[in-house]
Protein backbone atom coordinates (compact mmCIF):
# COMPACT_ATOMS: atom_id res chain seq x y z
CA UNK A 1 0.00 0.00 0.00
CA UNK A 2 0.99 3.09 -1.02
CA UNK A 3 1.64 4.96 2.36
CA UNK A 4 1.79 8.81 0.74
CA UNK A 5 -1.85 7.83 -1.66
CA UNK A 6 -3.37 6.94 1.90
CA UNK A 7 -2.28 9.70 3.96
CA UNK A 8 -3.71 11.91 1.22
CA UNK A 9 -6.87 10.27 1.22
CA UNK A 10 -7.13 10.20 4.69
CA UNK A 11 -6.76 14.30 4.70
CA UNK A 12 -8.99 14.92 2.30
CA UNK A 13 -12.75 15.23 1.75
CA UNK A 14 -15.18 12.33 0.60
CA UNK A 15 -18.11 13.60 -1.89
CA UNK A 16 -21.22 13.29 -0.09
CA UNK A 17 -22.05 10.80 -3.03
CA UNK A 18 -19.70 9.87 -5.50
CA UNK A 19 -17.89 7.80 -3.22
CA UNK A 20 -17.42 4.56 -4.87
CA UNK A 21 -15.75 3.43 -7.80
CA UNK A 22 -12.06 2.43 -8.88
CA UNK A 23 -11.39 5.59 -10.11
CA UNK A 24 -10.22 8.51 -8.04
CA UNK A 25 -10.64 12.55 -8.95
CA UNK A 26 -9.25 15.17 -6.80
CA UNK A 27 -11.19 18.92 -7.19
CA UNK A 28 -9.49 22.15 -6.83
CA UNK A 29 -10.47 22.14 -2.96
CA UNK A 30 -9.27 18.96 -2.06
CA UNK A 31 -12.67 16.89 -2.44
CA UNK A 32 -12.06 13.59 -3.50
CA UNK A 33 -14.97 12.19 -6.53
CA UNK A 34 -14.89 8.54 -7.57
CA UNK A 35 -16.86 6.40 -10.25
CA UNK A 36 -16.18 3.54 -12.43
CA UNK A 37 -13.59 3.78 -14.90
CA UNK A 38 -16.08 1.91 -17.56
CA UNK A 39 -18.54 4.89 -17.21
CA UNK A 40 -15.91 7.47 -17.37
CA UNK A 41 -14.51 5.46 -20.49
CA UNK A 42 -18.19 5.69 -22.06
CA UNK A 43 -18.52 9.40 -21.56
CA UNK A 44 -15.15 10.87 -22.81
CA UNK A 45 -12.72 10.50 -24.87
CA UNK A 46 -9.94 11.84 -22.12
CA UNK A 47 -10.62 9.55 -19.60
CA UNK A 48 -10.98 6.38 -21.92
CA UNK A 49 -7.72 7.12 -23.38
CA UNK A 50 -6.15 8.22 -20.23
CA UNK A 51 -7.76 5.07 -18.36
CA UNK A 52 -6.17 2.69 -21.19
CA UNK A 53 -3.01 3.44 -20.49
CA UNK A 54 -1.14 0.26 -19.21
CA UNK A 55 0.01 0.47 -15.72
CA UNK A 56 3.99 -0.48 -14.28
CA UNK A 57 4.17 -4.33 -14.17
CA UNK A 58 2.93 -5.96 -10.95
CA UNK A 59 0.98 -3.14 -10.03
CA UNK A 60 -2.90 -4.47 -9.93
CA UNK A 61 -5.67 -2.56 -10.81
CA UNK A 62 -7.86 -1.87 -7.44
CA UNK A 63 -11.07 -3.52 -6.90
CA UNK A 64 -14.05 -1.28 -6.06
CA UNK A 65 -13.87 -0.56 -2.44
CA UNK A 66 -16.29 -2.05 0.25
CA UNK A 67 -19.54 -0.95 0.76
CA UNK A 68 -19.15 0.62 4.16
CA UNK A 69 -17.93 3.90 1.56
CA UNK A 70 -14.81 4.03 2.48
CA UNK A 71 -12.58 4.37 -0.28
CA UNK A 72 -9.72 2.04 -1.38
CA UNK A 73 -7.18 3.95 -0.36
CA UNK A 74 -4.52 2.47 -2.86
CA UNK A 75 -6.46 4.49 -5.88
CA UNK A 76 -4.06 7.29 -6.47
CA UNK A 77 -6.40 10.49 -7.58
CA UNK A 78 -6.37 11.95 -10.84
CA UNK A 79 -6.39 15.99 -10.30
CA UNK A 80 -8.55 17.86 -12.04
CA UNK A 81 -8.53 21.84 -12.05
CA UNK A 82 -12.47 22.24 -11.47
CA UNK A 83 -14.41 22.51 -8.55
CA UNK A 84 -16.26 19.57 -6.86
CA UNK A 85 -19.87 20.45 -8.09
CA UNK A 86 -18.89 20.79 -11.87
CA UNK A 87 -16.99 17.45 -11.53
CA UNK A 88 -20.11 15.89 -9.80
CA UNK A 89 -22.12 17.10 -12.48
CA UNK A 90 -20.37 15.42 -14.95
CA UNK A 91 -20.29 12.28 -13.09
CA UNK A 92 -24.12 12.84 -12.58
CA UNK A 93 -24.92 12.89 -15.91
CA UNK A 94 -22.25 10.66 -17.32
CA UNK A 95 -23.88 8.07 -15.18
CA UNK A 96 -27.84 7.90 -16.78
CA UNK A 97 -28.94 6.51 -20.02
CA UNK A 98 -30.65 10.25 -21.09
CA UNK A 99 -28.25 12.91 -20.18
CA UNK A 100 -30.43 15.61 -18.60
CA UNK A 101 -29.08 18.63 -17.08
CA UNK A 102 -30.17 20.70 -13.54
CA UNK A 103 -31.68 24.00 -14.16
CA UNK A 104 -28.73 26.86 -14.35
CA UNK A 105 -28.15 30.20 -15.68
CA UNK A 106 -26.33 30.61 -18.68
CA UNK A 107 -22.75 30.86 -16.65
CA UNK A 108 -23.68 27.71 -14.74
CA UNK A 109 -23.80 26.03 -18.52
CA UNK A 110 -20.90 27.44 -19.99
CA UNK A 111 -19.12 26.22 -17.10
CA UNK A 112 -20.12 22.48 -17.83
CA UNK A 113 -19.44 23.32 -21.16
CA UNK A 114 -16.44 24.20 -20.73
CA UNK A 115 -15.39 21.00 -18.69
CA UNK A 116 -16.93 19.12 -21.06
CA UNK A 117 -15.05 20.24 -24.01
CA UNK A 118 -11.86 20.38 -22.35
CA UNK A 119 -12.25 16.76 -21.42
CA UNK A 120 -13.41 15.04 -24.46
CA UNK A 121 -17.01 14.38 -23.28
CA UNK A 122 -19.24 12.65 -25.70
CA UNK A 123 -21.38 15.18 -28.36
CA UNK A 124 -24.57 13.91 -26.68
CA UNK A 125 -23.93 15.46 -23.30
CA UNK A 126 -21.65 18.35 -24.52
CA UNK A 127 -25.02 19.13 -26.74
CA UNK A 128 -27.39 19.84 -23.45
CA UNK A 129 -25.03 21.81 -22.47
CA UNK A 130 -25.06 23.88 -25.60
CA UNK A 131 -29.01 24.08 -25.15
CA UNK A 132 -29.09 25.30 -22.14
CA UNK A 133 -27.02 28.39 -23.03
CA UNK A 134 -28.87 28.94 -25.99
CA UNK A 135 -31.82 29.16 -23.69
CA UNK A 136 -30.17 31.97 -21.66
CA UNK A 137 -28.79 34.04 -23.63
CA UNK A 138 -31.42 36.48 -24.93
CA UNK A 139 -32.82 37.14 -21.28
CA UNK A 140 -29.15 37.56 -19.90
CA UNK A 141 -28.09 39.47 -23.29
CA UNK A 142 -25.05 36.86 -23.84
CA UNK A 143 -25.27 36.68 -27.43
CA UNK A 144 -21.75 37.81 -27.59
CA UNK A 145 -20.64 36.08 -24.88
CA UNK A 146 -21.79 32.99 -26.37
CA UNK A 147 -20.03 33.95 -30.08
CA UNK A 148 -16.69 34.63 -28.44
CA UNK A 149 -16.47 31.64 -26.25
CA UNK A 150 -17.53 29.48 -29.69
CA UNK A 151 -14.59 31.17 -31.74
CA UNK A 152 -12.29 30.13 -28.99
CA UNK A 153 -13.05 26.79 -28.89
CA UNK A 154 -14.10 26.32 -32.54
CA UNK A 155 -17.29 25.73 -32.15
CA UNK A 156 -19.29 26.09 -34.92
CA UNK A 157 -22.69 24.77 -33.98
CA UNK A 158 -22.59 26.97 -31.06
CA UNK A 159 -21.45 30.24 -32.81
CA UNK A 160 -24.89 29.65 -35.08
CA UNK A 161 -26.99 29.56 -31.67
CA UNK A 162 -25.63 32.91 -30.87
CA UNK A 163 -25.97 34.67 -34.25
CA UNK A 164 -29.56 33.08 -34.20
CA UNK A 165 -30.74 34.95 -30.85
CA UNK A 166 -28.77 38.15 -32.02
CA UNK A 167 -30.01 41.52 -32.70
CA UNK A 168 -28.49 44.96 -34.72
CA UNK A 169 -28.11 46.46 -32.10
CA UNK A 170 -26.06 43.52 -29.74
CA UNK A 171 -23.88 43.10 -33.03
CA UNK A 172 -22.68 46.58 -32.61
CA UNK A 173 -21.99 46.24 -28.96
CA UNK A 174 -25.08 47.66 -27.10
CA UNK A 175 -26.61 45.51 -24.70
CA UNK A 176 -28.48 47.83 -22.31
CA UNK A 177 -31.32 49.98 -23.26
CA UNK A 178 -30.45 53.60 -23.60
CA UNK A 179 -29.77 55.25 -26.90
CA UNK A 180 -26.84 53.94 -28.25
CA UNK A 181 -23.43 55.99 -27.51
CA UNK A 182 -19.55 55.77 -28.55
CA UNK A 183 -19.01 53.71 -25.36
CA UNK A 184 -20.70 50.69 -27.43
CA UNK A 185 -19.29 51.36 -30.20
CA UNK A 186 -15.41 50.62 -28.75
CA UNK A 187 -17.23 47.74 -27.71
CA UNK A 188 -18.19 46.01 -30.69
CA UNK A 189 -14.11 46.47 -32.01
CA UNK A 190 -13.59 45.11 -29.26
CA UNK A 191 -15.46 42.23 -29.71
CA UNK A 192 -15.54 41.82 -32.97
CA UNK A 193 -11.00 42.20 -33.31
CA UNK A 194 -11.58 39.12 -30.90
CA UNK A 195 -13.19 37.04 -34.20
CA UNK A 196 -10.69 35.01 -35.92
CA UNK A 197 -10.20 36.50 -39.15
CA UNK A 198 -12.45 33.95 -41.28
CA UNK A 199 -15.22 34.74 -38.52
CA UNK A 200 -15.16 37.94 -39.43
CA UNK A 201 -15.12 37.81 -43.24
CA UNK A 202 -17.53 35.28 -42.92
CA UNK A 203 -19.73 37.60 -41.15
CA UNK A 204 -19.28 40.39 -43.36
CA UNK A 205 -20.53 38.63 -46.11
CA UNK A 206 -24.06 38.11 -44.56
CA UNK A 207 -24.86 40.99 -41.93
CA UNK A 208 -25.05 43.88 -44.37
CA UNK A 209 -28.42 44.35 -46.23
CA UNK A 210 -27.28 47.58 -48.12
CA UNK A 211 -24.79 50.71 -48.13
CA UNK A 212 -26.86 53.77 -47.56
CA UNK A 213 -26.14 57.73 -48.72
CA UNK A 214 -23.20 59.43 -46.97
CA UNK A 215 -24.18 61.14 -44.21
CA UNK A 216 -22.80 63.48 -41.66
CA UNK A 217 -23.61 64.20 -38.09
CA UNK A 218 -20.72 65.95 -36.05
CA UNK A 219 -20.01 64.74 -32.29
CA UNK A 220 -22.94 62.61 -32.13
CA UNK A 221 -24.85 59.37 -32.38
CA UNK A 222 -27.65 58.52 -34.15
CA UNK A 223 -29.43 55.64 -35.78
CA UNK A 224 -31.16 55.42 -39.01
CA UNK A 225 -33.26 51.52 -39.47
CA UNK A 226 -30.59 49.64 -38.11
CA UNK A 227 -27.63 51.72 -38.86
CA UNK A 228 -25.38 53.78 -36.48
CA UNK A 229 -23.38 56.65 -37.87
CA UNK A 230 -20.91 59.39 -35.78
CA UNK A 231 -18.68 62.07 -37.96
CA UNK A 232 -17.57 61.40 -40.79
CA UNK A 233 -18.60 57.46 -40.30
CA UNK A 234 -19.71 56.25 -43.63
CA UNK A 235 -23.05 53.64 -42.31
CA UNK A 236 -24.11 50.49 -43.81
CA UNK A 237 -27.74 48.89 -42.83
CA UNK A 238 -27.30 46.07 -40.80
CA UNK A 239 -29.34 42.70 -41.47
CA UNK A 240 -33.13 42.14 -39.50
CA UNK A 241 -32.73 38.15 -40.50
CA UNK A 242 -30.24 37.08 -38.07
CA UNK A 243 -31.50 33.38 -38.44
CA UNK A 244 -30.37 33.58 -42.21
CA UNK A 245 -26.94 34.86 -40.67
CA UNK A 246 -26.70 31.81 -38.86
CA UNK A 247 -27.56 29.20 -41.20
CA UNK A 248 -25.19 30.70 -43.80
CA UNK A 249 -22.19 30.79 -41.21
CA UNK A 250 -19.37 28.84 -42.36
CA UNK A 251 -16.26 30.34 -41.99
CA UNK A 252 -13.55 28.65 -44.05
CA UNK A 253 -15.51 26.68 -46.49
CA UNK A 254 -16.77 29.92 -47.36
CA UNK A 255 -13.68 31.17 -47.97
CA UNK A 256 -12.12 28.19 -50.42
CA UNK A 257 -15.58 28.47 -52.68
CA UNK A 258 -15.03 31.89 -53.32
CA UNK A 259 -11.00 31.41 -54.10
CA UNK A 260 -12.20 28.74 -56.19
CA UNK A 261 -15.06 30.15 -57.69
CA UNK A 262 -12.57 33.09 -58.89
CA UNK A 263 -9.86 30.28 -60.46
Amino acid sequence: MNDEITAHINASKIHHYHKKGDVCFQAKDGTLLFDDSWRLSEASAFFSGLLSIPKPAGEQKPNRFPQDGYPDSTVEPIIIDAEPDVIAQFLDIANVAKPMIREGSYEDYKKMYIFCDKYGVKEEIIQTYRTGMFGRIVNERKQWDMLLHAAETNDITLARLALDKMSARLFLGDDSDTPFNATASENFWVNFHRLPHLWRASLFDHIFDRSIVNAVVSHQYTKRGNCYHSGEFVGFSLTDDWHMVSEKFNPGEERTASCETSA
